[in-house]
């Protein structure tokens, strides 16, 4: 009896600590919300704070306007938060209807990870997505071809073993990243480190700030992005992709996928093929494009699914291959705004 006391003193203050613990997310979630507004989107240095994009999300959802997702094409790589594709459209519609919910290097089986695990409050909503090919053009960035160790965003793929060839961490780091994927205070965790930390541990930060007042722990980071220099039109030279066609590419599955997952919560789904670089592209590539882009509109109009193809027919106003510059996003949201799919869709006049 007396060794079942001392077993119920000591592990009733874990349970406590345990159950305080889990419920500190909630309580202190530690982000500010009334950012989530106009073009916002999730700062590039926190592409991975999961945390912070389920937040964003939820705010979305509950405003009732129309989500935008996708990887950097959407999220703008080039470009700053205003002068995006999303807030190009905010800027023709004089209001702003158009949320940011991209993520810069998210690729599609990614994608659906996003969708599958922070996603889950965009319910009976308007969604674009957007479609880069770029996740295509070879074996490579397909995740179909030989074991790639460095892979965005890995913690939102399946961690089961086989389930996509070019993954193969150790047993270990999949339990891992299931593991901080699963339970909310790992990930609240990494989010207060990304943001208020700037990606420190608490003792690097002291270290870094010696003199700094422990309440700016609680202060969030200023957001600083500066885009990359474009590859220079005249350097566009034609390039042989070694495209996977849609129906042996794992991306494209997972594409597939996350429009389902996206659909099967009730909402009306859009896709936008975003515009792939012909510039930088040979004939035959140019043809291999374009057989894909055909396939892919089949598939998902059989789906149910309208499809949107815009065009850039300037070099200039690409950054590479699949990234449009101000200019090219400003061009893609007028042939949007002009699109009875999109109008009917969106509910533009």
């Amino acid at each position: 009896m007396v060794t079942m006391k001392n077993l119920f003193k000591t592990t009733l203050p874990v349970i406590f600590v345990m159950i305080l613990a889990s419920l500190l997310p909630g309580i202190f979630p530690c982000v500010d919300t009334s950012r989530f507004t106009g073009n916002y989107r999730v700062p590039y240095s926190e592409g991975e704070n999961y945390f912070l994009y389920e937040k964003y999300v939820n705010r979305v959802a509950s405003s009732g306007r129309i989500a935008v997702i996708g990887d950097s094409v959407i999220w703008g790589h080039y470009t700053g938060r205003d002068d995006n594709l999303v807030a190009s459209l905010n800027g023709l519609a004089g209001t702003d209807r158009f949320a940011n919910i991209g993520i810069d290097g998210i690729h599609p089986a990614a994608l659906y990870g996003l969708i599958d695990n922070y996603c889950a409050s965009l319910r009976n909503r308007r969604v674009i997505i957007g479609i880069n090919l770029l996740w295509m053009s070879s074996p490579a960035h397909d995740l179909s071809g030989g074991v790639n160790s460095s892979i965005n965003h890995s913690a939102l793929l399946p961690q089961a073993p086989g389930r996509i060839p070019a993954y193969s961490p150790s047993a270990e780091e999949r339990l891992t990243l299931l593991v901080r994927r699963e339970i909310t205070l790992f990930a609240w965790i990494d989010h207060i480190r990304a943001s208020r930390f700037a990606d420190r541990s608490v003792y690097r930060w002291t270290m870094a700030n010696p003199h700094a007042c422990p309440g700016e722990y609680f202060m969030g980071q200023e957001e600083s992005y500066n885009p990359p220099d474009p590859v220079r039109p005249e350097r566009m030279t034609g390039r042989d992709m070694d495209w996977v066609m849609p129906d042996d590419s794992l991306q494209w599955m997972y594409m597939i996928k996350s429009i389902r997952k996206l659909k099967s919560r009730g909402n009306d789904v859009i896709a936008v093929i975003t515009p792939f670089n012909q510039f930088m592209l040979t004939e035959k590539s140019r043809l291999g494009r374009d057989m894909i882009i055909s396939v892919i509109m089949e598939t998902l109009s059989a789906d149910g699914v309208r499809v949107i193809v815009p065009a850039l027919d300037r070099a200039e106003y690409y950054a590479d291959l699949s990234h449009p510059l101000a200019r090219g996003y400003s061009i893609m949201a007028k042939q949007l705004a002009e699109n009875t799919l999109f109008t009917e869709f969106t509910g533009q006049p």
